[in-house]
């Protein structure tokens, strides 16, 4: 199934976004989590599956207009929701329809932790997008095509436990290493 949510949002559509800042590391002040995560690798696959949820259901709502964009809530929380939300109505307006997929590699965790709030993970990942076009309604690529389009990413996902993360933020990020 074609993915939409990184492509669209992260700024693999054209338009760069400004890389964030780094992350605050916040294992040593964070109680620990090992009540939810049996490891940081547990913990990192629950963040990517997130990810990978999330590009199924945007690309399910860009692809089927009887799909409420309302299901976005199911798979994405905060600003993050509404951003998905604006994103995934525009594409559905201007009738674009998309072909290929993505991959979502994990990289690095960069902190888990539990709170009364719930569950938070951050994580770098590697998104690519070699695979991926979309395609306006006169049938041709809204975007460059080819060639390997690989992102370094990083998301962060929340939920009340390990069973319900949302993704609430995913940024370009720029570092040193390359995916």
């Amino acid at each position: 199934m074609a993915t939409a949510a990184i492509v669209t949002v992260s700024g693999c559509s054209g338009e760069q976004p400004a890389p964030t800042s780094a992350p605050v590391d916040t294992t040593t002040s964070m109680p620990t989590p090992a009540a939810t995560f049996a490891s940081d690798e547990e913990a990192l696959a629950a963040g990517v599956a997130a990810v990978e949820r999330l590009n199924e259901k945007s690309a399910e709502i860009v692809q089927d207009p009887s799909v409420p964009v309302s299901d976005l809530e199911q798979v994405a929380s905060d600003v993050y929701l509404q951003t998905m939300t604006d994103s995934v109505t525009k594409l559905r307006e201007e009738k674009i329809q998309l072909k290929g997929s993505l991959s979502v590699e994990p990289e690095e965790l960069v902190y888990r932790k539990v709170d009364e709030a719930g569950v938070e993970v951050q994580f770098y990942f590697c998104l690519d997008s070699s695979n991926f076009q979309k395609i306006d309604s006169q049938g041709k690529p809204t975007d460059a095509s080819g060639g390997d389009k690989r992102d370094y990413m990083i998301g962060t996902v929340r939920g009340e436990d390990n069973e319900s993360l949302k993704v609430s933020e995913v940024q370009l990020w720029s570092r040193d290493k390359d995916c």
